[in-house]
């Protein structure tokens, strides 16, 4: 992260911590203009997206490229809109995954398909997993901890297969290692997610070169270049 490497914007989050850095009313902090883009719409999504995945079109398979880069965002709705938003900027053919979806002990189908894809809690994967060849993933269960599948490891994608995903680990200490892929059935596809946004609870470990904040205030500047804590 930022603090790691920049004394300056390191000394202004310890001013923040220690409650001397000067505040707006209802103890807002006003950031720096050289970390935050101001808000002008939708641009400024996409000025965001150029900034942390510039050049993403030819970095398509580039795993140090990858695992140095993501979005932190407070909800799950923008998690999910900036995943859609930068899988589209990747090349290659699109893949939608989709779960299935079902009730225990719903033996007389009082619960609709239609229904049940449509609940999206943040403790869910999303009913429709776009993926491209060469997208970042993180993985949302335990898998084999044995191998460094676990909940939160950050994965690339590099092959697609009826049940089946070819992955890169990208962190931990089986980083690089892709020899088993492991299989999934369709209804366990779900159980990822795509990988260039994060909600800020999510462990995101060391490497991120390119870490953004995305405030989910309705005000401008909606959009920081660092996090704050």
């Amino acid at each position: 992260m930022r603090s790691l490497h920049d004394q300056e914007f390191a000394e202004f989050l310890i001013r923040i911590g220690d409650g001397v850095e000067p505040t707006k009313p209802d103890d807002m902090v006003r950031l720096p203009l050289h970390i935050a883009i101001p808000w002008e719409g939708e641009h400024s999504i996409q000025v965001l997206i150029q900034h942390i995945f510039p050049d993403l079109e030819l970095h398509g398979w580039d795993a140090p490229y990858m695992v140095q880069r993501v979005i932190l965002t407070p909800t799950n709705d923008d998690v999910q809109k900036l995943n859609d938003m930068i899988i589209d900027q990747f090349p290659g053919e699109e893949h939608n995954l989709l779960s299935f979806d079902e009730v225990e002990r719903d033996n007389h189908n009082l619960y609709q398909q239609e229904f049940l894809n449509s609940i999206a809690q943040g403790s869910l994967p999303p009913h429709i997993l776009k993926i491209k060849k060469g997208a970042p993933l993180m993985l949302l269960r335990n898998l084999d901890p044995r191998y460094g599948l676990c909940n939160g490891t950050r994965l690339l994608c590099r092959g697609l297969f009826m049940n089946m995903l070819d992955v890169e680990i990208l962190t931990g200490s089986n980083a690089g290692k892709r020899g088993l892929p492991f299989v999934l059935s369709r209804k366990q596809f779900p159980e990822m997610m795509i990988d260039c946004g994060l909600p800020l609870h999510c462990e995101v470990g060391p490497g991120l070169d390119a870490l953004r904040n995305l405030n989910n205030a309705s005000e401008p500047p909606r959009y920081n270049s660092e996090p704050l804590f």
